[in-house]
């Protein structure tokens, strides 16, 4: 598998208020998990990103376009879990206004080598996915497609 690039935390939109958002672990971070980054009102998005991928449930701006990730050849996978559920997602180098929930887990991985933790919206607590955690191919996120919408800066 290739070498994911560490991630660094996007900035958001105009808020209102104050969001966390989840920072994969770069080399000399004291832990082996995504550290949370406040993002504050006062950082606004480029010019060039003016499509952001959002909760489908509350629009919460989760990240953008340009952080699709190539895993195993391809941006979009297709697994099912052990209960036979089928989850189409799409990888992301990072995100941001998501929360981890339980424990991270190597049982059924879907990435060799990699350590999942389901990640729920922090606006409305919808499951949107996993966070993958590599010991040499670094960290990202499946994002389940049809949980996502895409939503405009303006």
């Amino acid at each position: 598998m290739a070498h994911h690039p560490q991630c660094k935390p996007l900035k958001n939109g105009r808020l209102s208020h104050t969001i966390h958002a989840l920072r994969p672990k770069k080399k000399g971070d004291p832990e082996d998990h995504p550290e949370p980054v406040r993002l504050t009102e006062n950082e606004t998005a480029t010019e060039e990103e003016e499509l952001w991928i959002a909760c489908r449930n509350c629009h919460l701006r989760l990240t953008l376009p340009i952080e699709q990730l190539a895993v195993n050849g391809s941006h979009l996978q297709t697994f099912a879990n052990p209960r036979g559920v089928v989850f189409d997602i799409g990888c992301y180098r990072s995100a941001q206004g998501l929360a981890m929930t339980g424990p991270p887990s190597s049982d059924f991985t879907w990435f060799a080598g990699h350590t999942w933790q389901i990640v729920i919206c922090s606006s409305c607590q919808t499951h949107l996915g996993w966070i993958f955690k590599g010991k040499s191919d670094g960290t990202f996120f499946g994002l389940i497609k049809d949980r996502l919408t895409e939503i405009s800066t303006d």
